[in-house]
């Protein structure tokens, strides 16, 4: 099921959606071009988590744990 929000992008209710959500622009930060884990996956991962449990809109780590 696809959800379609009517939301201006930048808004602090478009920050609220996408928080805690791996996007586009940041895919090459999963996989590789041939399809392997990249080597800053754990770090992005780590970075989302927070996203998602901040009650902040936009929260940054050191991803080097």
């Amino acid at each position: 099921m696809i959800e379609i929000n009517d939301i201006e992008q930048g808004t602090p209710e478009w920050l609220d959606l996408k928080k805690g959500l791996p996007s586009p622009s940041n895919y090459h930060r999963i996989i590789t071009p041939k399809g392997a884990l990249s080597k800053s996956a754990h770090g992005y991962m780590q970075e989302l988590i927070v996203q998602n449990h901040s009650p902040e809109e936009k929260k940054e780590i050191d991803s080097k744990w």
